[in-house]
């Protein structure tokens, strides 16, 4: 289909084929909403914070909530009672000390608290869509709720950081955007609240070096792959002079056990004539012998190690390495 070219005539496409103007209250809450999840992204998603469940549920939500306006009010599109008391509850939890701390300390918090004035400009943007179309309570309910954690997000930041300098700064002067640590304050709040971030690339590099380093010392060419919770490749190192099937195989094995939560050597041996999963090697995706393991974070699986190029139990062996590398980082 070929552009009817609305948009140069200052006009767009919503749910319904007739154009309106880019001046509609309607495309004002949808970009509004877009720019506060432009802003959370780079205040926690992309760069020194979190890849964590929480902002990225707020993502989700955010990404619903602009369909429901495009859409003319699909109801099922609308945060769901379970959304509202998750904020809440992170409100709760979030309460800093009663202390002041004046302006934003850290970069993080700056972010954040710019975030919370989106938030609110969305709200009230809203507010004035449901003055012209369908717009229920629980879209504005939810932004509010929203605002309210994020500004306590960014308080609490804001103690960290003050303190995180005052560990390290010669005198008791204010500090300063320039002397804070600004690196992961975001990330060192949500961990200290028990927020569990997801397997990052720079941590799966981490690993990768170790067990290639590792590798080399043994005398070993092998294919090194990460995986995330589902089972994805985040990354895949191939070592000079590996075997050509080890790529495909270490990256079975990383799905194997992140699919299975247990290493792959330990699901060979359950699939055996007899074993509690006896028939499950029969599934082509799935690798049953050494070289995979699953990594936690608490209970939480998010992502596995597959090694490719030796014995399954040389294999299983560098996984393992790269498993106790994981616990400390």
């Amino acid at each position: 289909m070929g552009s009817t070219h609305n948009g140069d005539r200052g006009k767009t496409l919503l749910a319904s084929p007739t154009p309106v103007s880019k001046d509609d209250i309607r495309l004002e809450a949808i970009g509004t909403l877009d720019e506060l999840a432009a802003i959370l992204r780079l205040a926690a998603i992309v760069g020194n914070g979190p890849r964590c469940p929480t902002l990225l549920r707020i993502l989700d939500t955010l990404s619903r909530l602009s369909e429901y306006v495009t859409t003319g009010g699909k109801a099922t599109l609308l945060p769901h009672r379970e959304e509202l008391l998750f904020l809440e509850e992170g409100i709760s939890r979030l309460t800093p000390p009663a202390e002041p701390v004046g302006i934003a300390l850290s970069e993080e918090s700056a972010r954040l608290y710019q975030a919370v004035a989106v938030a609110r400009r969305a709200e009230r943007t809203l507010v004035r869509v449901g003055r012209v179309y369908p717009m229920q309570e629980a879209a504005t309910a939810y932004l509010n709720r929203l605002s309210d954690w994020l500004t306590a997000l960014a308080k609490r930041a804001d103690h960290k950081a003050a303190h995180t300098d005052e560990a390290t700064a010669p005198t008791a002067a204010v500090p300063t955007a320039s002397t804070v640590n600004t690196d992961g304050i975001v990330r060192a709040v949500l961990a200290e609240l028990g927020e569990r971030p997801m397997l990052e690339l720079t941590e799966a590099k981490r690993l990768i070096e170790a067990v290639e380093e590792r590798a080399m010392r043994e005398g070993r060419r092998v294919v090194v792959a990460v995986a995330n919770a589902a089972g994805a490749p985040i990354a895949v190192h191939v070592m000079d002079g590996a075997y050509l099937v080890s790529f495909d195989v270490a990256i079975k094995k990383a799905y194997s056990a992140a699919a299975v939560r247990i290493s792959t050597k330990e699901l060979g041996a359950l699939v055996a004539k007899g074993g509690t999963f006896q028939g499950l090697d029969r599934i082509e995706e799935l690798v049953t012998f050494g070289g995979g393991i699953p990594l936690f974070r608490g209970d939480l699986l998010v992502g596995a190690i597959g090694v490719s190029g030796g014995t399954g139990d040389e294999d299983h062996a560098l996984a393992e390495y790269a498993k106790e590398i994981f616990a400390s980082i």
